[in-house]
């Protein structure tokens, strides 16, 4: 296996080890790293970087993001786990609570005519 960088993952002995256990318990069988033939791992960008398409994409996937409105209220929060890893997610979105007011933030309300 090659040494993992920013922008070019690679598959690791945890990665391996992790999907084993899951096809191997899930399905009853005994498949072990020498079974493997090949492996395979990539970025999946679910943002745009600031700098365009040439922009490095690595950090984006990995990162939560914050989308803010001209007015400076949030519009979007993205937070990604493994799959059935909710747990993480809850506790990425209550330590974002705790850290920010965000969630304590409204928008200004128009004034409306009251129903005639």
């Amino acid at each position: 296996m090659r040494p993992q960088t920013a922008d070019a993952p690679s598959v690791d002995a945890s990665d391996v080890s992790y999907v084993l256990d899951a096809v191997n318990w899930s399905l009853g069988l005994s498949v072990t790293p020498g079974d493997l033939v090949s492996g395979w791992a990539g970025l999946r960008p679910l943002l745009a970087g600031e700098g365009g398409p040439d922009t490095p994409t690595a950090d984006l996937s990995r990162k939560a993001h914050l989308s803010t409105s001209p007015a400076g209220l949030p519009v979007g929060l993205q937070i990604a786990a493994k799959p059935f890893d909710e747990e993480t997610i809850y506790a990425a979105a209550h330590a974002f609570e705790s850290a920010t007011e965000w969630h304590r933030r409204r928008p200004p309300l128009a004034e409306v005519a009251p129903p005639v």
